[in-house]
């Protein structure tokens, strides 16, 4: 009987993976599909929609265009700048957030890969991210070379990017350089983590992408999408990918990632559990920016 009921659930879950993106690649988990093969968001993102005041007429591009313009952050902005948010109905949003898969930790569904991709992102998030690398490798999973995507984006000193706070982390009295740039950060922070010799010994790629110019003049830090590219003009040789993050961003780099890599690059974006107090308005803004991916994905390969 239990072999039977092990049968049913896993052919209902085959049932409802995303097949329709077999013709590129396709994670081995099946999270929560936030929008579907034929441009269709889940019930959980129509309730958060309607939660929030959203008015649309269905359309995947209805949707993208209206949460762009009430959940996304402000041009220029990090996330850490965005006002707090409160919000009527807040914990019901949160749970169809959680519901969603942006919550929990997403963990790999392989044991090997041939690429660990380490995202950039402010000092401690980097710090988390790497501990996170670390701890996959002590419960047994396995890469052959560790890429570090990262750009010129200058300190933040009053985030923690400081010369005290990278004292703190690495215990030391003094260092050789002090990180100036998010690439300088990963250097320092794989440098001087505590990890196994066997990864320690694993051959490191340095992706650094300087500051680029927008349309206006002004310069922008690279993106996540940036860092890819910049690392694909390399050359690499195809391999799977296992590309740590941490939540609630794992769904939103998964889909920048699944976009913009070659069908030889299969990947599988995980990370560590969000923070229980993460800003609402964090939160819909990542949810805002998965839309728009999902989007242009589907754009780009299912000619929506």
């Amino acid at each position: 009987m239990m072999i039977v009921r092990r049968s049913f659930f896993l052919s209902l879950v085959l049932l409802f993976l995303p097949a329709c993106f077999a013709d590129k690649q396709t994670t081995v988990v099946s999270r929560v599909n936030v929008v579907n093969g034929q441009g269709s968001v889940c019930t959980e993102m129509l309730q958060m929609l309607s939660l929030t005041g959203i008015t649309h007429d269905g359309s995947l591009q209805d949707i993208v265009r209206e949460t762009q313009k009430s959940w996304l952050r402000k041009p220029g902005a990090e996330r850490w700048e965005m006002p707090s948010t409160s919000m009527a109905q807040e914990s019901e949003m949160r749970l169809l957030i959680d519901r969603m898969g942006f919550i929990q930790e997403v963990k790999p569904q392989q044991k090997s890969y041939t690429y660990l991709l380490l995202l950039g992102a402010l000092f401690s998030t980097v710090a988390a991210r790497m501990e996170y690398a670390v701890d996959l490798w002590k419960s047994g999973v396995r890469f052959e070379k560790i890429v570090l995507l990262g750009g010129a984006r200058p300190m933040t000193s009053e985030q923690g990017e400081n010369l005290e706070k990278f004292l703190e982390w690495s215990g030391k009295s003094y260092l050789d350089y002090e990180p100036k740039t998010e690439t300088d950060l990963l250097r320092f922070v794989i440098e001087n983590i505590a990890m196994p010799d066997e990864m320690k010994a694993l051959p490191v790629t340095v992706v650094d992408v300087p500051m680029l110019q927008k349309p206006d003049g002004s310069m922008r830090r690279p993106t996540t999408g940036d860092t890819i590219e910049w690392w694909l003009k390399t050359n690499p040789e195809p391999g799977t990918c296992l590309a740590i993050s941490n939540q609630p961003y794992v769904i939103y780099q998964d889909a920048v990632l699944k976009t913009l890599l070659p069908a030889q690059f299969p990947v599988d974006t995980v990370g560590d559990k969000a923070q229980e107090d993460k800003e609402l308005g964090i939160l819909l803004d990542t949810l805002a920016r998965v839309l728009y991916q999902e989007q242009q994905y589907l754009m780009e390969y299912k000619a929506l």
